[in-house]
C-alpha cells in the first residue's frame, strides 16, 4: 500500500527484493550494505516523464522561474523531494530559491493541490497526468532529465550472495516480460493499467511508458543520490556506489539473450 510499508517488510527480512529508488536505497545501506540495485526498473524519457511539478488550473504561476520563493509540496526526504530540487536546479532555479512543503501522501497532495490549497506539487506519473487531465497546469517535468528521476529493482545483499542462480533466473524472466511487452503493447495495455494502479478516468487515454532495457544507474547518477543526501543531513558519509550497485545480472541477461 506504500513505499513506507515495503520498507518495513524489508527491514524484517520479509521481502527477498523490491522495486524501490536510489535516495531509498542509500538510506538503507547507511551503516551497512543491505540492498543491491540489481536493475533500472524505469526511468523518464524524453516522450514520457516520471515526475511532474504542476500548480491548479487558474494559478498565475507560468515558469520554474515563477516558483521562487513559492512552497511545493512534496514528501520530504524522499526521491520525490530529491527530483524537484534536481530538477529545478537543472532548470536555472537557484537553491536558494527553491520551496517545498511536506505532504507525504501522494492522494491529499493531488486533492489539496485540487482544491487550491497549494500553490504547487510534485506528483509522480500516472497521478500527474490524472491531475493535468482534470485542469492542473504543467510547469516542468523530468522528461529532459532521466538522469535524475529512475525507480530500480533491488535485492537484499544477503539472497544476492546465497541464491544468486535465484536472482538470476527472476530477472531473466523480467527482461523476457518486458521484450514481450515491447513486441506487443497494446495486448498488455489493460493488464498494466490494471497492475499500475492507473485511474479508472485515464484507462482509454493512457499510455504505459515503455520500459528500459537492462542495465544498471551509472555511478554519476549514484553519486549525486548521495551527495544530495549528504548535504540534506540523511547520511553522515557517503555510501560507496560498488556495494549498492550490482550489474551481474544485467551482464548474464545480455550474454544469455535473456
Amino acid at each position: 500500500a506504500s513505499a513506507a510499508e515495503r520498507d518495513q517488510l524489508m527491514i524484517a527480512g520479509q521481502l527477498d527484493g523490491q522495486v524501490t529508488d536510489l535516495l531509498a536505497t542509500v538510506l538503507f545501506n547507511a551503516e551497512e550494505p543491505t540492498l543491491r540495485v540489481v536493475r533500472r526498473a524505469r526511468q523518464a524519457r524524453p516522450d514520457s516523464h516520471q515526475f511532474a511539478i504542476v500548480v491548479p488550473g487558474d494559478s498565475t504561476l507560468r515558469t520554474v522561474q515563477d516558483l521562487a520563493g513559492v512552497e511545493i509540496a512534496v514528501s520530504e526526504n524522499t526521491v520525490i523531494q530529491y527530483v524537484t530540487e534536481r530538477l529545478l536546479g537543472r532548470e536555472g532555479l537557484p537553491a536558494s530559491d527553491i520551496r517545498t512543503v511536506n505532504v507525504p501522501s501522494i492522494p491529499v497532495r493531488m486533492e489539496l493541490l485540487t482544491e487550491g490549497q497549494l500553490a504547487a506539487a510534485t506528483l509522480p506519473d500516472p497521478m500527474s497526468s490524472l491531475a493535468l487531465l482534470q485542469g492542473a497546469r504543467l510547469i516542468v517535468d523530468d522528461s529532459q532529465h532521466a538522469q535524475i528521476s529512475q525507480s530500480v529493482v533491488a535485492f537484499r545483499a544477503e539472497v544476492i550472495e546465497e541464491r544468486p542462480g535465484d536472482v538470476a533466473r527472476v530477472m531473466a524472466a523480467y527482461d523476457r516480460a518486458i521484450e514481450t511487452i515491447a513486441a506487443d503493447p497494446e495486448r498488455f495495455h489493460d493488464l498494466l493499467v490494471d497492475k499500475g494502479r492507473v485511474p479508472d478516468v485515464l484507462r482509454g487515454s493512457y499510455t504505459f511508458p515503455p520500459l528500459p532495457e537492462s542495465s544498471v544507474p551509472t555511478e554519476a547518477e549514484w553519486a549525486d543520490v548521495v551527495d544530495w543526501a549528504l548535504g540534506k543531513g540523511l547520511i553522515s558519509e557517503p555510501v560507496a556506489y560498488e556495494d549498492s550497485v550490482d550489474d551481474r545480472f544485467v551482464r548474464e541477461a545480455g550474454g544469455s539473450g535473456g
